[in-house]
């Protein structure tokens, strides 16, 4: 039995092309759950840290799971 994954989106492209704002806009308007990573505090770096990439998701996974506190439940009993 193959193991199902949520899907992972990548957006790609020139900076200042209007890709974040219809992406946000769009999730919150399905009201689902997500993670979105802003990494433009990184643009600077000759290379991201992994300890800062690991500071950035924790706090999305904390907004998310403020926005969305049976979440953590439905994935404990889904392990079961």
């Amino acid at each position: 039995m193959k193991a199902s994954r949520p899907p992972v989106t990548l957006v790609l492209g020139l900076r200042r092309t209007g890709k974040s704002s219809p992406i946000q806009i769009a999730l919150n308007e399905l009201g689902l759950p997500y993670i979105y990573l802003d990494m433009r505090e990184f643009e600077g770096s000759p290379y991201l840290r992994y300890r800062d990439f690991l500071s950035k998701f924790e706090i999305e996974v904390d907004r998310l799971t403020k926005k969305f506190p049976g979440l953590t439940e439905t994935q404990k009993s889904e392990r079961n």
